[in-house]
C-alpha cells in the first residue's frame, strides 16, 4: 500500500507506517510530528521524503529492514557525505540519534546541509537511499 501526502504537516501527531506500506511525504513536516515504523516479522516499511531539507519530525521504530528514500538528493562521490551522531554518546545504546547528510567541496569544506533526520528510542539509520 502507498500513502502520499502532498501538503505541509504541522502540529503534533504520529504518522504510522505498517507492514509493507510506503508513506510519501512531499511537503514540509513540522517538529511535532513522529513517523512511526510499526512493522514486524520481516515486513518492510518505506518512508519517502520528497523534501528532506524540510523534514523536522522524528523517526521512531526504524528497524534494519525499513527504508528511507531521499529522491531529491543526488549523491556525489567524495563530496556528499552522511554522519550519524548517537544521542547518548555511546554507540548502540538505543537512545536514538541524528543522521545528517551534507555536501562539501573538494577540500572538505561544508557547502550545505541537505537533510537532518532525528531518530528516537533506539531507532538507527541503517538503510537510507538517495539518487
Amino acid at each position: 500500500m502507498t500513502i502520499e501526502i502532498s501538503g505541509s504537516i504541522t502540529g503534533k501527531g504520529t504518522l504510522e507506517i505498517t507492514k509493507n506500506t510506503t508513506l510519501i511525504l512531499d511537503g514540509a513536516v513540522g517538529s511535532g510530528q513522529t513517523v512511526l515504523f510499526d512493522v514486524s516479522q520481516g515486513a518492510v516499511g518505506r518512508l519517502v521524503l520528497g523534501d528532506p531539507s524540510e523534514f523536522q519530525g522524528q523517526i521512531s521504530g526504524f528497524q534494519k529492514q525499513d527504508q528511507i528514500d531521499l529522491p531529491t538528493i543526488t549523491f556525489h562521490l567524495g563530496t556528499t557525505k552522511a554522519a550519524y551522531a548517537d544521542n547518548g554518546g555511546v554507540p548502540n545504546d538505543n537512545s536514538g540519534g541524528t543522521l545528517t547528510i551534507y555536501e562539501t567541496d573538494a577540500d572538505g569544506n561544508l557547502i550545505a546541509v541537505l537533510a537532518t533526520i532525528t531518530f528516537k528510542d533506539g531507532s538507527r539509520a541503517t538503510a537510507v537511499a538517495a539518487r
